[in-house]
């Protein structure tokens, strides 16, 4: 017993000491009962011990404290939406200082490998706080970030806290705000076709000011009228939302595409939320079942091209499939979507997609303009897609394939910078990567996905 909690008492100072942002226990207890709110308590986090000889998960362990940042009841800057629960941002310093969705299920993919759940679930607890505020999850929780969202991956969250704690009360307490989330996406981003895209609820103003802060840091723009460049920044704010800013994918038309990925993800969301249903004997499990049931069929019959053995966005303004390939035509795999000839014919296209150093998000081709979401580069959260989605239909080699890609290029940069990256170049291995704005080292998805491939996968070195 003694030998426990000197060990305890060692974790909590080194975690303490990590970041100037972590409250201490008893001062973190009295806010929350002030604040009226049901707050967890604070706990170090219990990391795994997996591959100890592995320099970077020792950096990752020592460096994740630092992305901590203290709950509030008020932003005294006025720039965000306070949080209840302390969260992960996904850099250190200077970059992206605010939770963000879509960062933020990748980067708990890490945290739960590396043993903690309680502040995984502190993250998912003030993603579901956003929810109930704004009836959706944000891009982020800073205030100008409010008019979009990102991939849905809230259900996804949940269900990993759920497994790792088994707490029926808590998934309860969730379930209606995952329900409420996901009739965002079927409301506010419905089409005629019956299934969802990206869009945005950005004011004229915003639009317009978005559009000169395009021109001047990230793309190059020459708009002639105000309705061409409120058109342009509203496609592309679109971009932002489906978590692709920016890429030829869309053909700077993001707001007419049905999206292949975002419509498997729903459909996970009505597989997953059946099941939640039936743990909770709430009567529901029908009416989520019928709804995967229905979105599957839609998915086949305007997204499957049968032709060519994959999926494609759909253009509505056009008529047509997308005339671009992306990664996207893994999700459906990933989600379980896909059967399993399709997912064989979509897996003979790995090819276009998989390179000496990892994988990219759309097929090589010329563009008029090298977007950061396209070749060359290779983003942390495609690698743990594709290589679960080859896993769920027994691909098991070339799913080791692709971790080892990935763990291997985090690593080899690792031992020539020091650090992790955001994004990395999957032909040539380093990080001289295209981009729109200079590429910032990142504890984030990278050090989640790489945590958990090396930790609960055991990917090898080498």
């Amino acid at each position: 017993m003694a030998k426990k909690k000197k060990e305890d008492a060692r974790q909590t100072d080194l975690y303490n000491r990590q970041s100037e942002h972590v409250l201490n226990r008893r001062k973190f207890l009295r806010l929350a009962t002030v604040a009226g709110a049901y707050f967890l308590p604070f706990s170090s986090p219990v990391y795994s011990n997996a591959e100890p000889n592995d320099r970077i998960l020792k950096y990752i362990r020592d460096s994740i404290g630092k992305t901590l940042r203290q709950h509030s009841n008020v932003d005294p800057l006025g720039k965000s939406i306070p949080l209840p629960y302390d969260f992960n941002v996904p850099c250190i310093s200077v970059n992206f200082q605010n939770l963000f969705y879509y960062d933020t299920y990748f980067l708990n993919r890490g945290l739960i490998a590396l043993g903690d759940i309680t502040q995984a679930e502190n993250n998912v607890n003030d993603v579901l706080f956003l929810v109930d505020r704004l009836g959706f999850v944000p891009n982020s929780n800073r205030l100008d970030m409010t008019n979009r969202s990102q991939p849905p991956y809230l259900c996804m969250m949940v269900k990993d806290i759920y497994e790792a704690t088994r707490n029926k009360e808590w998934l309860n307490k969730a379930y209606p705000l995952i329900a409420r989330e996901y009739d965002f996406w079927i409301t506010k981003r419905s089409t005629t076709y019956g299934l969802s895209r990206h869009h945005h609820d950005a004011t004229q103003e915003y639009l317009a000011e978005f559009y000169e802060h395009l021109k001047k840091v990230r793309l190059p723009l020459n708009a002639t009228t105000a309705e061409e460049k409120i058109y342009i920044a509203g496609n592309r704010l679109a971009e932002a939302e489906a978590g692709y800013d920016f890429t030829p994918r869309f053909d700077g038309r993001c707001s007419d595409f049905i999206p292949i990925d975002l419509n498997s993800n729903l459909y996970l969301y009505e597989v997953t939320m059946a099941d939640f249903a039936e743990v909770l004997n709430n009567g529901e499990k029908k009416l989520w079942s019928d709804r995967a049931t229905e979105r599957k069929k839609r998915i086949n019959d305007l997204l499957w091209n049968e032709t060519r053995g994959l999926y494609l966005d759909y253009d509505m303004k056009n008529e047509r499939p997308s005339q671009l390939t992306s990664f996207a035509m893994f999700q459906p795999l990933w989600t379980r979507c896909a059967s399993a000839d399709q997912a064989k014919r979509v897996k003979e296209n790995l090819k276009y997609f998989e390179f000496a150093h990892g994988v990219v998000p759309c097929e090589a081709a010329l563009h008029d303009f090298k977007y950061q979401w396209d070749y060359p580069n290779t983003w942390p959260p495609h690698s743990l897609v594709v290589s679960e989605a080859l896993s769920r239909y027994n691909y098991e080699e070339d799913a080791d394939r692709i971790r080892s890609k990935y763990v291997n290029t985090v690593h080899a940069v690792f031992k020539s910078t020091g650090t992790l990256w955001e994004k990395y170049n999957a032909v040539e291995g380093n990080t001289n990567v295209t981009e729109e704005y200079k590429t910032p080292p990142m504890i984030g998805w990278t050090a989640g996905i790489y945590a958990h491939m090396r930790i609960v996968k055991k990917t090898r070195l080498g």
